[in-house]
């Protein structure tokens, strides 16, 4: 390529791919949009490549695509620096040709990677070993990578940068004030779909997300948030309303989904946060409707006059983190609550509101049977949620969990490279319960709760092993 029709620009980052399921969404990722909107106060340049709309699964064949069409998309400019990320563990298939690519074309020291995976601390090997990288930015970016750009245009080394980490040297970057952060530059917007069990009712809405904390104030045994280190932090409620607002004045959107692993904190503040937020939201005179993620823990406790308060005020739906059915099962996973309770509230809730009741269950564990998992799927049905989704035990690295299943932090690389299957994750089987076997109680559950809706033709063969496709990439 003639170098003068190269695009010149201080970073490139480099979003990878994943495997989509089916019913699932794709967003652009906010974490991304953070760092371009604190760029633009700064004045620094920059572009994407997202590599979402290359591919949307890891079979071989489509990752041999991305190699070729990402090395023909990078060759198109001219770069500082060089950012892969938001990194997660399931895309290690596909993070092994995204760095090839951006090495090969631009070489060690021009490329870093970033994302919660970075934030594992036993896993810097598979950055620098793996994947050949020399450089990280761990943690918030949106100070960091400004900070790593000011030192290349120094004409020093990133090694000089006291936000990066690189082999022998780990820094983690947290901006610990929110609020003092600009909100996300809003990226191909018109690209974004939303999970089935997410979505409006009414096709005439205009959904986007919001992302109105950083990390997780609980540590459940499988779940890697609570489990990146480093504290729970929050923005001020009159922040997120604000940053509702602009989202309707200048997009015209009319609904907000809130991805935060708990919206509502803790059993102890959840009343003063309810109140606090539908101050904020009557303050602003909003007229948007909003959904959540909520601990069944906490949802309990939510009085009478709160929920109708939080339906007036736009709430429309609770993605309700079940997981299991019986207390045993959730403690295993380090969850506690009372099913019994919740069941009762929910069929409660009903009857005094109209928001929109979602559960997600998780499939399998140390004691699971093919029987007892059954049992827990009808259980699920005889809860009155309205919507459902169900996933398999998944096992992630620094997770409690992990270091029950495995010996060494490597080992699920391994486990993920020799799968048959594409989507990059490690499913926990016991001698009762193998892979496949909850691979098809899956199906069966979609089939179970939803029947003839509308929503089973979205779910079946949920994890896409069976050749279905979503919607076509470029």
């Amino acid at each position: 390529m003639d170098k003068t029709s190269e695009k010149e620009i201080d970073i490139l980052f480099v979003i990878p791919p994943y495997h989509r399921r089916n019913g699932s969404g794709s967003l652009f990722p906010l974490g991304i949009g953070s760092i371009m909107a604190s760029l633009d106060k700064k004045c620094m340049t920059y572009d994407y490549i997202d590599c979402t709309q290359i591919i949307d699964t890891l079979w071989p064949e489509d990752l041999l695509k991305l190699e070729d069409k990402l090395t023909l998309k990078i060759a198109g400019y001219r770069t500082s620096l060089v950012g892969i990320g938001p990194c997660v563990t399931p895309g290690a298939r596909a993070l092994k040709v995204v760095a090839k690519c951006c090495l090969d074309v631009f070489g060690k020291e021009k490329v870093f990677a970033g994302g919660p995976f970075t934030l594992l601390s036993t896993q810097d090997w598979f950055f620098y070993e793996e994947l050949g990288l020399t450089y990280l930015i761990k943690g918030d970016g949106e100070e960091a990578i400004a900070k790593a750009i000011e030192t290349i245009r120094k004409g020093e080394s990133l090694k000089q940068c006291d936000a990066v980490s690189y082999y022998g040297c780990s820094v983690i970057n947290r901006v610990d004030d929110l609020d003092s952060l600009p909100f996300p530059k809003r990226v191909q917007m018109e690209k974004n779909i939303f999970s089935d069990r997410r979505k409006a009712d009414s096709e005439t809405n205009k959904t986007i997300h919001i992302v109105a904390s950083r990390g997780c104030p609980y540590h459940c045994d499988y779940c890697v948030s609570g489990n990146l280190g480093g504290p729970f932090r929050k923005r001020s409620h009159d922040n997120i309303v604000s940053e509702m607002k602009m989202l309707a004045d200048v997009y015209g959107v009319t609904d907000i989904v809130f991805y935060d692993d708990c919206f509502f904190t803790s059993v102890k503040t959840v009343h003063k946060e309810i109140q606090s937020f539908c101050d904020a939201l009557q303050q602003k005179k909003l007229d948007m409707t909003w959904q959540i993620e909520i601990r069944p823990d906490i949802l309990v406790e939510i009085f009478d006059d709160e929920l109708k308060m939080l339906s007036i005020n736009g709430c429309r739906q609770m993605n309700i983190g079940v997981e299991k059915t019986y207390k045993e099962g959730a403690s295993t996973l380090g969850k506690r609550y009372n099913y019994e309770k919740l069941k009762a509230y929910l069929f409660h809730a009903h009857q005094i509101c109209s928001i929109r009741m979602t559960g997600t269950f998780i499939l399998g564990g140390e004691k699971e049977t093919i029987e007892s998992t059954r049992k827990l799927i009808r259980a699920s049905i005889d809860m009155g949620l309205d919507d459902a989704e169900y996933s398999p035990l998944f096992v992630y690295p620094d997770t409690p969990l992990y270091d029950k299943y495995f010996k060494n932090p490597k080992e699920w690389f391994s486990v993920v490279l020799n799968a048959t299957e594409p989507w990059g994750e490690v499913v926990y089987e016991n001698n009762k319960l193998r892979k496949e076997d909850l691979i098809s109680l899956i199906d069966e559950a979609y089939q179970d709760f939803y029947q003839s809706r509308a929503m089973i033709k979205h779910v079946k063969d949920r994890y896409r092993l069976k050749g279905e496709k979503n919607e076509k990439c470029n």
